[in-house]
């Protein structure tokens, strides 16, 4: 360890550092190859920054968040930010095209205004000139993809000592603020919601196939393209509510053509009876029969969601999936989150295809309907708007398991 770490170290003894080396080789232009070591430091523990991990590397950084810890921060929950001192300082994340260049002197957007009688100001600087704390946080973070063309916003003025009033208040500001920058200037931010940007914390990894060294022998298949797009679009979503609906979309690709699919089968079943010449005015009865009661049917999303899944799904597949990852026992567990109502989700029952087909339906439908609808007075039988807390987020990570393997499935078993 580094005299620098070491030093910091001793100074802050409940602090976790743990030294990190990576070690890889390089080739030069004559063909000379070279190990390269880097080392740096994993920083856990660190008084009020809760969970996170920072990853430090020059003496600089460790001088920093010396400084940073006297501040005696507090973070808030729901989105990257906090109380740094007498100010707040809050994480941005441009959702608008352009590069966020504030002209000089100052290369910052100020914004003076009054909240509840406290006169706020709220300066916005861009990340290639920031130097705060919370910038300081975002670009060493271990586990977590902060936007690169980001911005942080400070706010002066805001004395509220409660840490979730603070929040509450801190919230209400940018979102005023924001907008109004927004509809003016073009540019674009909201907060930055760390559980959004966080990978998938499984229990049991999965790791991919190691690459061959002799080509490999594969059949041609003919994918249905939207479905590809869908997956894709699902993959590169950072907002996991989003990703959900990109990785439903593969399914509601088929769940008016399922319909058709039932009907088919059916009344080929009939015409294909080898007494039908002498029951044909029976058989056309039942026929039309069929066919009503399907197309009444049709109207139940839930209804069709089972019926692409068993017409493209197997049981002992998604099972054996969600146990490779280590989230089977959240799946088959009921679940309540915390919305503007309570939103249920039942367990996904494995004892036979048909309970596994309902009962993965069912919750698969509840939560599309949540973050599909936005109504808070709508039918809660219907739909419970789903609401973003770090908890929900949390929770959302784990259930995008399901419906991306599904969806994937989908996509394998429709070629042709």
């Amino acid at each position: 360890m580094k005299d620098f770490a070491e030093a910091f170290q001793t100074k802050h003894p409940k602090i976790v550092v743990e030294e990190d080396v990576d070690i890889w080789t390089e080739e030069d232009d004559d063909g000379n190859e070279a190990d390269v070591e880097r080392v740096s430091y994993n920083i856990n523990s660190i008084p009020g920054l809760d969970d996170l991990t920072l990853n430090l590397t020059e003496a600089e950084e460790f001088t920093q968040l010396d400084a940073l810890i006297k501040a005696k921060p507090t973070l808030f929950v729901d989105f990257l930010g906090g109380r740094f001192g007498s100010n707040v300082e809050v994480v941005l994340t441009k959702i608008s095209r352009g590069v966020f260049h504030p002209p000089p002197p100052t290369r910052s957007l100020k914004a003076q205004l009054s909240f509840h009688g406290a006169e706020i100001t709220v300066t916005l600087t861009s990340s290639r000139g920031d130097k705060s704390s919370v910038g300081f946080i975002a670009s060493n973070m271990v586990g977590v993809r902060v936007q690169p063309n980001r911005a942080v916003a400070t706010i002066a003025g805001l004395n509220i000592n409660d840490a979730q009033q603070l929040e509450a208040a801190t919230q209400t500001i940018l979102r005023s603020v924001l907008f109004d920058i927004e509809f003016t200037y073009s540019f674009a931010f909201e907060t930055t919601n760390l559980e959004n940007l966080k990978g998938a914390q499984r229990a049991v990894s999965r790791r991919p196939a190691p690459l061959p060294r002799q080509p490999i022998q594969l059949v041609y298949k003919q994918y249905v393209p939207e479905l590809i797009e869908y997956f894709h679009v699902a993959e590169k979503v950072d907002y996991l509510p989003f990703k959900y609906i990109c990785y439903f979309h593969v399914l509601e690709y088929f769940m008016d053509k399922s319909a058709y699919s039932v009907v088919s089968r059916k009344v080929k079943q009939l015409l294909l009876s080898p007494d039908f010449h002498l029951k044909s005015s029976e058989y056309i009865a039942h026929a039309v029969n069929i066919i009503k009661l399907e197309t009444e049917r049709n109207t139940t999303d839930k209804i069709k969601i089972s019926r692409v899944l068993g017409e493209f799904i197997q049981a002992d597949n998604v099972k054996a999936h969600l146990t490779s990852i280590g989230t089977l026992a959240h799946f088959t567990q009921d679940h309540t989150l915390a919305c503007a109502k309570p939103l249920k989700l039942s367990s996904i029952k494995f004892d036979s295809d048909q309970s596994f087909i309902e009962s993965t339906a069912k919750r698969v439908y509840a939560m599309r309907c949540s973050i599909v609808h936005s109504n808070p007075e709508f039918d809660e039988s219907k739909a419970v708007p789903f609401l973003p807390t770090a908890k929900n987020i949390d929770f959302l990570r784990t259930e995008i398991d399901l419906i991306r393997e599904v969806s994937r499935s989908v996509i394998c078993n429709t070629v042709s």
